[in-house]
């Protein structure tokens, strides 16, 4: 899902301009996750997020959350669903 793809990208941007190379390359690495298959396993890549962010990865997945809804607010993948039951549920409760 391209959606999705394009806000990962963009939020790991945050951290400088070639660490989204840097991050995909980690994630299929170190938890078999290819870059162009995160969509399909949400709670892998939510993982992956706490592992290496901790407590910041909460913003990082509001932030690809909100990117995604806002290019397309109809969006109704697994990997949104899994974001609002999940993610966002944790941030409500801090």
């Amino acid at each position: 899902m391209k959606e999705i793809m394009d806000a990962v990208i963009d939020t790991f941007s945050v951290f400088g301009p070639d660490t989204s190379k840097v991050l995909m390359f980690h994630i299929e690495q170190k938890f078999g996750l290819k870059p162009e298959e995160i969509h399909k396993n949400p709670k892998l890549f939510h993982e992956f997020l706490q592992n290496l962010f901790g407590d910041y990865s909460r913003s990082l997945e509001l932030s690809i959350y909100r990117q995604v809804r806002s290019a397309n607010p109809s969006h109704d993948s697994e990997f949104i669903r899994y974001f609002e039951r999940h993610a966002l549920q944790e941030v409500k409760a801090a």
